[in-house]
């Protein structure tokens, strides 16, 4: 057996072996990190389509109730499960208004999960607002869910990815809601 492995040191087959092992596996780390990156992007970029739709969906409305919002969030998780793996998305939206202060303010506010819920009358103070006309209203939709990569596993922890939306309501000044 050591007579063996002597005559593999020596001859040029060992140094191409080596070389060939080396080379696939720098390969196989850039293929896998590029793979890594495309699979967090794409859930980036999911975030984004959920939140715009969901806010869009809502802006379209004239009134809003427990039907509708439910429809609106089907919608949204049928944007986000289309590309399957990722875990459960938690989605909210919020009418709001200016109350002269500059912060806008929760008129109502309605979830998926508990935790997304804003209380009526809140003030919203942890996202930059664009100006809202006075006796105006707009739709706040936010999407919050965590990214795991199937493909990367040197991430040690889990991706918390939170996006938001804002829109004018397109056909009334106000949506109100009725449960």
């Amino acid at each position: 057996m050591t007579r063996i492995l002597r005559s593999f040191a020596r001859s040029d087959r060992a140094a191409v072996s080596i070389e060939f092992v080396l080379m696939v596996s720098f390969f196989m780390f850039f293929l896998l990190t590029a793979l890594g990156a495309f699979d967090y992007f794409r859930a980036k970029r999911r975030a984004v389509l959920v939140a715009d739709t969901v806010a869009d969906l809502v802006s379209r409305t004239i009134a809003m109730n427990d039907a509708e919002r439910d429809l609106v969030f089907a919608a949204g998780e049928a944007v986000f499960d289309r590309y399957a793996f990722f875990t459960e998305i938690s989605l909210a939206v919020h009418s709001v208004e200016e109350d002269g202060s500059g912060d806008p303010q929760v008129i109502w506010s309605e979830a998926n999960a508990s935790s997304m819920v804003r209380a009526e009358g809140s003030k919203i103070t942890d996202v930059a607002f664009p100006e809202i006309p006075s006796g105006e209203t707009a739709i706040f939709a936010e999407v919050r869910f965590v990214y795991e990569s199937a493909v990367v596993s040197f991430l040690d922890r889990p991706i918390n990815f939170y996006q938001f939306s804002i829109r004018r309501p397109r056909y009334t000044t106000v949506i109100g809601y009725s449960d």
